[in-house]
């Protein structure tokens, strides 16, 4: 929806900041990543028993939209085509 960048975006300013290192790029990602996993976690548990119906179904799809953004990077950083088949 033009809110969050794409996979292909991501990769790139991580490779520009890590000087086209694709494991340091990964690393950080990875660790970004995991810290925004965390804190929408922590934020979703706020309103505690009351708001759990509406909260596991927020937190689990924006979970898995930063999982899954984050492989896309991953795998583009290493070189991979992810509009392949094999690569999906």
């Amino acid at each position: 929806f033009g809110l969050f960048p794409s996979a292909e975006a991501v990769a790139r300013e991580y490779l520009t900041q890590n000087n086209n290192d694709a494991r340091k790029a990964a690393a950080d990602l990875i660790n970004w990543q995991m810290t925004k996993a965390a804190t929408s976690g922590f934020l979703t548990n706020l309103g505690g028993a009351a708001t759990l119906p509406i909260s596991i179904p927020a937190n689990i799809s924006s979970v898995l939209y930063l999982q899954l953004r984050m492989i896309a990077a991953i795998a583009i950083m290493g070189g991979h085509d992810i509009r392949s088949d094999k690569v999906r």
